[in-house]
């Protein structure tokens, strides 16, 4: 009894002795910095293993991260979250439904650089260009819609969330909810009314926050300008490269255990130069990378993967019914396109269909083969993909061409058939590039840069011309009065990367 009482009294001293190193901490730090500090009784009162103790400690408390580990120490490398993520930087980009509603969910945006020991609503916001305080209200919003601003979260935790918003919230949740099940809850949100008003916020805008507690969740912002993103297009393609390189890093040494936000965590812990004056958010990198996605794993589990690839038969996870189906992916017309390599999006088949429906024509034939030209049936894994893709298909066209109405059409529908031109221009060259088998490093990096730029331009203005909102038409009025300028940079850039691939095979016959 009396040894078991020593080791016990041993274990707390020790706990206490490497939780007030870690709370004075101001740095990173190892085993053995540990070790240093710690009384000659403990070091060696003892027959245990004392860097297994330490290991230990270490690894239960969730305020310290490990940035990896040290060949020539065999020691692993910590540091406290408080000091890793101080000062920090990140962005939000407000939705369209936040910004008429003039507020900002507290929804996975705010991880990885919120303590695990707080929740979103634990949160306080101090804006740095604004005299007003930033206050909290409640609104209402379905469940599926509410969605988009926890995607990185897992679901468990989503619906645990939605329950401390408001207790009456869990009222409305079922055991097995279908696929109906879309109740309306009541969450309490930011309030950016004042804010909002006074930059005149609209879509394309972001704030960009910065951590000044991380133990209390205490962060400020400032108004981030649509057109200011906009100058720093090549900073946001590089930093989308890196995260992208990050990212695999975390594939590699970890598969698909954890989660989205640990994986993100991972990444800036692998390249903390990812926090500093970032001109793109989170949510954006995953609409323009094309490495990387997130997947919403049975309504289970939320995790980064490597786009198109299908990480399933790796996790321990129930294989879903429909995957088994078929040996591609058939989770959605998206996951569909990515996994056959289409160079399309939802919402541009979605433009080509507005397109025909405005010409007059009824066809999705029509609409098919203008997506996919003459390659249909060689680009699916097999017909189980391809008869979901063609369902999906079918679905969405019923569903344009029932809420489709040419007379509400008619201002948008001439700027769309130009914009599909140059997009269609734009797709032909790539089909050229492909065929002709040329290799990315031989491509001039500054003119496919500008290239993707104006492709990613493109795609978002069919966006905008896909919706039935008021709110986007000075967006296009902006747009189409650049149209022609648009159109020629867009005929310019691509002569110009012909004439460099010209001058390149010409030197490599010499």
């Amino acid at each position: 009894m009396a040894i078991k009482k020593n080791q016990n009294v041993f274990s707390a001293a020790l706990k206490k002795a490497v939780d007030d190193f870690i709370a004075k901490s101001t740095g990173e730090f190892q085993q053995r910095d540990i070790i240093e500090t710690l009384p000659q009784e403990l070091k060696s009162g003892s027959a245990h293993r004392l860097g297994d103790d330490i290991e230990d400690i270490i690894e239960e408390d969730s305020s310290v991260l490990c940035l990896g580990f040290n060949q020539e120490s065999f020691d692993n490398i910590y540091v406290v979250g408080k000091n890793f993520y101080r000062e920090a930087q990140f962005c939000i980009s407000p939705t369209q439904e936040e910004i008429e509603k003039e507020i900002i969910f507290p929804g996975d945006r705010f991880y990885p650089f919120l303590n695990q020991s707080l929740t979103p609503l634990d949160i306080s916001l101090a804006p740095e260009d604004f005299n007003g305080k930033i206050k909290s209200r409640k609104t209402v919003s379905s469940l599926k819609d509410l969605r988009t601003y926890h995607s990185m979260i897992d679901h468990g935790f989503f619906l645990d969330f939605i329950g401390i918003n408001d207790k009456k919230n869990l009222e409305n949740q079922e055991p097995q909810p279908d696929e109906k099940y879309n109740p309306s809850v009541t969450m309490k949100v930011f309030d950016f009314s004042g804010y909002f008003k006074k930059f005149e916020f609209e879509k394309g805008d972001s704030i960009l926050l910065k951590v000044k507690d991380w133990e209390k969740g205490f962060f400020s912002f400032s108004f981030l300008p649509g057109d200011e993103k906009q100058r720093h297009f090549a900073e946001i393609k590089d930093w989308c490269d890196r995260m992208d390189d990050a990212l695999e890093r975390v594939f590699e040494d970890s598969g698909h255990h954890g989660n989205a936000v640990e994986q993100m965590e991972q990444a800036f812990l692998i390249d903390p130069g990812l926090m500093k004056t970032p001109y793109v958010s989170i949510s954006e990198f995953l609409r323009f990378s094309q490495k990387t996605e997130l997947l919403d794993f049975h309504n289970v589990k939320s995790l980064l993967w490597r786009k198109g690839a299908n990480p399933v038969e790796d996790c321990n996870l129930p294989e879903s019914p429909n995957i088994s189906l078929s040996a591609g992916t058939i989770d959605s017309l998206d996951a569909i396109l990515q996994d056959c390599s289409i160079a399309l999006q939802e919402h541009e088949i979605e433009a080509f269909m507005r397109d025909e429906l405005f010409r007059d024509g009824n066809s999705v034939g029509n609409v098919l083969k203008r997506c996919l030209g003459e390659r249909e049936g060689n680009i699916f894994y097999d017909e189980a993909q391809h008869a979901a893709f063609i369902n999906f298909i079918e679905e969405m066209w019923e569903d344009v061409s029932e809420r489709y109405d040419k007379t509400r059409d008619a201002k948008k529908g001439n700027l769309r058939f130009k914009v599909l031109k140059v997009f269609d221009s734009q797709n032909e060259f790539i089909r050229m590039l492909e065929n002709e088998r040329v290799k990315p490093e031989d491509l001039p990096k500054e003119n496919v840069l500008e290239f993707s730029r104006l492709a990613e331009l493109l795609s978002q203005t069919l966006r905008l011309l896909n919706s039935d909102g008021k709110d986007v038409e000075s967006s296009l009025k902006n747009f189409e009065k650049g149209f022609e300028a648009t159109e020629s940079m867009n005929e310019s850039l691509m002569q110009k990367i012909k004439d460099t691939l010209g001058i390149m095979k010409a030197k490599g016959n010499e």
